[in-house]
């Protein structure tokens, strides 16, 4: 309850997600792990690793699977502990426990098990991802290697706990001989392209027997001095993981993650609230979706997760396929409508509103027909009887004008009637003087006409209020904008205060005295 405000925000954001009911079993199925990926729990380096340029396991499974998502490593004596406490310990903990670490890979490598949460559990489709459940077993190995080194420490039969030990080492090295010698006789055919990559693999198996027999050899001096071999056990796992982590997210020097590019500070430089978009001849060479948020500028394009579902269909509406993926048609006047200011591309864009800025890193372009963040369209059109998609089609002809008209949808949450300026209703040609911008808030201060229709490009979604004199209804615009009919008034402000957050924060507050007064009753006790 303490993180309700949190908490019900993003359920109502999930609810609305571009990826509701977007996946198909066979496509969540797509992004399971290969079996293959089974042996990263021994050795997160047996199908190579990207800092050594010869990850050459990434082409397992239908899709390409990056190294972050298939080494599940946990470490080689966390592996061993976890094998003792399921032998030594009777609590039901640890099968708890050992019951998460099976679901975890079950649904990992696509079992039936993903296909019963699919159809049976909430918010599952919502999932593609659902390789990265080994997150789960990573985690449970690891409370499971907690309960481990309590046995060891605990063993009253301190002979018995070192057989233990033993019969564990010797099947662990066992099943990585194995694994690791049929994965090194399988990398004879790579030798021409990845020169070394056997003595490489011989490597991996070299480290994870290492840790095995160090782990298994200080379990088995355990009986002789305790306290020391806890410390020690601590340290060879932790060494391990420390191996393990730096080459997973290995450090940089810090002048590669500050590098300043004219480009992105002319864009930075512009004072009023505007977009970019970049195009590239393939994936690599643009500035990918979500990577211009690193540098403070905001893009049309973003990862589904992040996406309103609305938004993402008249996004994706706009794009054509072009190089081998969609990005968007720079072309469409619903580019201008979208307050998309900057491109930022190395191909050549032949079209006479993109003016080309010389003198930067690359092509950028700055489109000369940018409509302001707000801006009064010239006339309404009621569309409230049209549908979603019949809306977006027009918005994404080419001879759609967002100067000239808005297509009017409803205002969530009233009743009223769609402002009626006429097709042929006139607006000052000016936008409106916006004081104050930000993700929750909107201040603009201007003369507004009674009757004149406002529009905010930014997406439409419930909590938005709006207040000129009174509160106002915020209208759905061109199918997924907000606008809003001020009045005859000097401004008006849009604030987003959605009742899950107000009542998320009712339940927080609400926990937060039950948790002191159960706090002070303790202490008066």
């Amino acid at each position: 309850m303490l993180a309700a405000g949190q908490l019900l925000p993003t359920l109502e954001l999930a609810g609305r997600s571009s990826r509701t009911g977007s996946y198909t079993y066979e496509a969540i199925k797509a992004y399971a792990l290969a079996p293959q990926y089974l042996l990263n729990a021994l050795m997160p380096d047996i199908w190579g690793n990207p800092m050594d340029y010869n990850h050459w396991g990434a082409q397992f499974g239908e899709q390409y699977r990056a190294y972050t998502e298939t080494a599940w490593y946990a470490g080689a004596g966390t592996l061993l502990l976890a094998a003792i406490a399921l032998v030594a310990v009777r609590r039901r903990q640890v099968w708890f426990w050992a019951g998460v670490w099976v679901i975890g890979v079950l649904l990992a490598f696509g079992t039936p098990l993903s296909a019963v949460c699919y159809y049976l559990v909430p918010g599952f489709k919502q999932l593609p991802g659902i390789g990265r459940a080994v997150l789960m077993s990573a985690t449970a190995a690891s409370v499971l290697a907690a309960f481990g080194l309590q046995a060891v420490l605990a063993a009253t039969d301190r002979r018995r706990m070192a057989n233990l030990a033993a019969v564990v080492g010797i099947a662990a090295a066992v099943a990585g001989l194995i694994a690791g010698v049929a994965v090194w006789m399988s990398t004879g055919g790579l030798e021409q392209v990845m020169p070394g990559i056997g003595d490489y693999t011989l490597m991996q198996m070299g480290r994870f027997l290492a840790f095995a027999v160090i782990t298994a050899v200080l379990i088995g001096l355990a009986r002789y001095r305790p306290g020391l071999v806890s410390g020690l056990l601590v340290a060879v796992v932790a060494l391990d993981m420390f191996i393990f982590v730096m080459r997973f997210t290995p450090f940089v020097d810090h002048k590669y993650l500050e590098v300043k590019l004219a480009a992105v500070e002319r864009m930075k430089q512009d004072p009023d609230p505007s977009r970019m978009v970049s195009l590239g001849p393939d994936a690599l060479n643009r500035m990918p979706p979500n990577t211009p948020m690193l540098f403070g500028l905001q893009d049309i394009q973003c990862s589904d997760s992040l996406e309103i579902g609305r938004s993402r269909k008249a996004v994706n509406s706009l794009c054509k396929d072009q190089d081998g993926f969609a990005q968007p048609d720079v072309s469409l006047p619903a580019l201008d409508m979208l307050n998309v200011r900057y491109l930022l591309t190395p191909l050549t864009v032949n079209d006479s509103k993109w003016q080309l800025l010389p003198g930067y890193e690359t092509g950028l372009y700055k489109n000369t027909h940018c409509l302001s963040r707000i801006y009064r369209p010239r006339a309404v059109i009621d569309a409230r009887k049209q549908s979603p998609d019949s809306v977006l089609q027009q918005v994404a002809a080419p001879d759609f004008d967002p100067r000239q008209v808005a297509l009017i949808g409803p205002a969530d949450g009233w009743r009223a009637q769609p402002p009626d300026i006429g097709v042929h209703g006139e607006q000052p040609d000016s936008a409106p003087t916006v004081r104050r911008y930000g993700p929750n808030r909107i201040e603009v201060s201007d003369t507004i006409n009674d009757g004149q229709f406002i529009v905010v490009a930014d997406g439409m979604f419930p909590g938005w209020r709006a207040f000129a004199h009174h509160e106002i209804p915020i209208w759905t615009v061109n199918g997924f904008l907000r606008g809003v009919v001020p009045g005859d008034c000097e401004g008006f402000q849009m604030l987003y205060l959605p009742g899950s957050y107000t009542v998320g924060v009712f339940l927080a507050c609400l926990a937060a005295a039950l948790i002191a007064g159960m706090l002070a009753w303790g202490w008066k006790r």
